[in-house]
């Protein structure tokens, strides 16, 4: 096999030997911590955080492992197992409900509808628009005074322009 070629580790315990320290509780663990699913048993180290298999039928120890390229303390650590899957499985369910409803709810946000185009981009004819500058001034004090507003004087410019327009259509044709 080449140097460069990477091994999978293999899952079962390969030495006999512990690192010295009391077994470690997964009681006193929280149960995020922990996987005792069949098949994908393991534990986040409490030492480096990093998920370690659980290794060893008999005498269960959390796998040898590293972070950063330095052997972790709490590697072959001695497990003390004592826990059922079951009230495992509970605990973890009540633990992510809590979770649940601490998060907010997803919001569904509907679509602003698209606003309605100014009076002066509308097209208007030019009976149209002289009616409604004639209804605005009626209803604008400072246009009744002689005084237009801003919206009578952009209304009065739109007129303007549509009669010169109107006025050069009626040249061309006759021409």
């Amino acid at each position: 096999m080449p140097a460069t070629a990477t091994r999978k580790r293999p899952t079962r315990t390969r030495t006999k030997r512990t690192n010295g320290r009391p077994p470690l509780h997964l009681s006193t663990l929280p149960v995020q911590s922990i996987n005792l699913r069949t098949g994908e048993e393991s534990l986040l180290c409490p030492t480096c955080d990093t998920w370690c298999p659980i290794t060893g039928q008999g005498t269960p120890k959390l796998a040898p492992h590293s972070k950063n390229g330095r052997r972790c303390v709490s590697s072959n650590q001695l497990l003390a197992i004592d826990i059922s899957i079951e009230d495992w499985a509970n605990r973890l369910a009540e633990v992510d409900q809590d979770a649940r409803s601490r998060r907010r709810p997803r919001q569904f946000y509907k679509p602003l509808p698209a606003p309605a185009p100014a009076p002066m981009q509308m097209a208007f004819s030019y009976t149209t628009l002289r009616n409604g500058i004639r209804a605005h001034r009626a209803a604008c004090r400072p246009c009744r005074a002689g005084r237009p507003c801003d919206h009578g004087r952009l209304l009065q410019q739109r007129i303007t322009r549509l009669a010169q327009a109107a006025l050069q259509q009626q040249t061309r044709r006759t021409a």
